[in-house]
């Protein structure tokens, strides 16, 4: 007696079936992450570009960055003390560069204290002076701002906010959601995405004069404030327009070739960093206190074919000496620093 084997019915079951859809959008994911990051490294030379800060929390400053310059020592009142106060183009300039080029016109040893944090603005410099600078005892305070300013503007929509408010300010309304988004920070195909839903923000906000207006208004008052504490204080001050790239009368080859990825803001831009600076009364300054629009800082003689830009703010090695040296003599003019070499 033979045992038939039961036929059957349908073509065979495959358990790839009902995981094909989610097999299909990983590969897909997969292939546009990978296209994502070949693209951000011919552009910018590093797939990592942009992929989230690191946010170390302080009080009222919202973030702060390097916590071992408030480790500063005791003031030696024979040593001319200098303070600097900004975002991360002042938080380039070391102190030994600092002092070389302030030597001449300082009759004393120098030491050099750099306050500056990357991404910050007035207001949270005008904090930092008033938590932690001021007990250092400087005999001069140097603040270069501007670009940063404007820039959280575009990322946060007020004036006067740092662009990190707007992350912490997700994560205490809407932690689910923050938590959620969190998770794909990692993943460069979903940054260029916020990326580029951020830039389409940040074009309107540039064309919002109401907004610009109080942006460089705020500018204004807050160099004022800086001087109206110092001179209080009995501190030297000079406040700094920092330079920008597309205010350069002529960029260099090199320059240009950088430029491209800011072409997309630079006339508004322009037009605010122009604002800024003329937004300072300087006749409301007190004695001893200036102001430098150092704008045109590379637009004379030899500068103006040395690459003084890295990108639309940071600079070159050159770029800060020769912006140093420009500083010094303004403020020599001004008769707030005097030139002890003659």
């Amino acid at each position: 007696m033979t045992t038939k084997l039961k036929s059957t019915d349908g073509p065979p079951r495959r358990w790839t079936g009902p995981l094909t859809p989610l097999v299909i959008l990983i590969l897909l994911f997969a292939a546009g992450e990978g296209a994502t990051r070949l693209a951000v490294w011919f552009v910018y030379g590093d797939a990592n570009q942009a992929m989230g800060e690191s946010l170390d929390y302080a009080p009222y400053l919202i973030s702060l960055g390097d916590e071992a310059v408030l480790e500063f020592p005791a003031k030696d009142p024979e040593t001319f003390r200098i303070l600097v106060v900004g975002s991360s183009t002042a938080k380039q300039f070391s102190t030994e560069e600092i002092e070389e080029a302030f030597a001449p016109v300082i009759d004393r040893p120098l030491e050099v204290i750099n306050l500056a944090q990357g991404g910050y603005i007035l207001n949270q410099e005008l904090v930092m002076l008033c938590l932690y600078g001021l007990q250092m005892e400087p005999d001069l305070l140097l603040t270069i701002d501007g670009v940063m300013d404007l820039v959280a503007m575009t990322k946060t929509g007020q004036a006067g906010i740092p662009y990190m408010d707007k992350r912490i300010r997700h994560a205490m309304t809407n932690p689910n959601s923050f938590a959620f988004r969190q998770m794909f920070t990692t993943s460069q195909l979903v940054n260029s995405l916020f990326k580029l839903k951020e830039r389409r923000a940040e074009k309107a906000y540039l064309q919002d004069t109401e907004l610009i207006d109080a942006t460089v208004r705020m500018f204004g008052d807050n160099l004022l404030k800086f001087a109206q504490i110092s001179s209080g204080s009995g501190i030297k001050y000079i406040g700094v327009l920092q330079p920008y790239l597309f205010l350069r009368e002529e960029l260099p080859a090199v320059e240009q070739d950088l430029s491209g990825s800011y072409r997309y803001r630079r006339d508004a831009m322009v037009h605010c960093m122009t604002e800024m600076s003329e937004s300072v009364v300087v006749e409301r300054f007190p004695p001893h206190t200036c102001f430098i629009d150092a704008t045109a800082a590379f637009d004379n003689g030899p500068a103006r074919a040395v690459q003084c830009f890295l990108d639309e703010a940071h600079l070159s090695e050159e770029g800060r000496r020769l912006l140093l040296e420009f500083i010094i003599s303004k403020a020599v003019e001004s008769g707030v620093l005097q030139n002890t070499h003659g």
